[in-house]
């Protein structure tokens, strides 16, 4: 007889891993997260020794037939060398052997996920960065949960190799394809609702692009209560551009623009068309 898995929600057993999934999902609105088969190149999970076998074949294997490596996203930052990698520690140590560049590593413990996300925002704005998911979340054995964040400048040919399909733009829009070595990986304790973070926060590769960046949440709160009241988006950046530059703080939010403003209005569904406000001029 098949030894019997147990719903960790309501107790309820079943024989098979697949049915529980479907249970979880169809009785609790959970969508199972999937620990059971580890790409250990590149950390990925996958539901199935199917899909496993097939990313395997895709990025990590050898075509024997042509004689060269399949293809892979982790390429060396350096503009000169470009050497495909396939994990990053792989990357790091190449970085470090070849190019000299030493990576500054820390860890960091958050007594909650408020104070996580406010040191992070604060990190991404001292980089002129954003540090962004290129997976789903994963859960570990232990219970607890992990999220990796990437440098934005990481991965974001692919996303706009699909934007120029959609739009049907020919000129290529991202000429730098390396990986860069920041990142985040950042584990969740939800029983303690503690989060722990290990830090690659050295970029490499790249410029800093302040104006490719998001504005931070606080300047986004401000700007979407003054949209809400009616005032208009030139009384709303200039207000803005006045703002004491020092040196310590250079926010993304004084680069800001009419596009920026309306993407706020969208996001927050703002209809602003008709509305004035007393401040502004006549």
């Amino acid at each position: 007889m098949e030894s019997e898995i147990k719903c960790s929600i309501c107790d309820k057993n079943f024989t098979q891993k697949k049915n529980l999934n479907t249970h979880v999902r169809n009785i609790h609105n959970i969508e199972p997260v999937f620990t059971d088969f580890l790409c250990e190149i590149c950390n990925k999970y996958f539901k199935s020794k199917n899909t496993l076998d097939t990313h395997n074949k895709k990025f990590h294997q050898t075509n024997d037939n042509e004689g060269k490596k399949k293809e892979t996203r982790i390429i060396c930052p350096n503009s000169e060398c470009k050497e495909p990698m396939y994990s990053y520690a792989k990357l790091n140590i190449h970085l470090s052997q070849i190019h000299a560049f030493n990576e500054k590593v820390k860890e960091v413990e958050f007594p909650s996920i408020l104070e996580y996300e406010t040191w992070k925002g604060e990190e991404e704005q001292k980089s002129f960065s954003m540090f962004v998911m290129d997976r789903a979340m994963s859960k570990l054995r232990d219970g607890r949960k992990r999220q990796y964040y990437y440098c934005h400048r990481s991965y974001n040919y692919i996303i706009r190799m699909k934007t120029m399909k959609k739009r049907r733009k020919q000129e290529k829009l991202n000429s730098w394809e390396g990986i860069c070595p920041a990142m985040m990986k950042v584990t969740y304790l939800e029983h303690e609702g503690t989060v722990h973070v290990k830090f690659w926060e050295n970029h490499y590769g790249h410029d800093n692009e302040i104006g490719r960046i998001r504005i931070d949440e606080e300047t986004r709160t401000k700007i979407t209560a003054k949209l809400k009241e009616g005032v208009t988006f030139a009384h709303i950046i200039d207000s803005i551009r006045d703002q004491e530059v020092t040196d310590d703080i250079f926010k993304r939010s004084l680069l800001l623009d009419r596009k920026d403003l309306h993407n706020i209005s969208r996001d927050f569904n703002i209809d602003y068309a008709t509305k004035k406000h007393k401040n502004d001029a006549i």
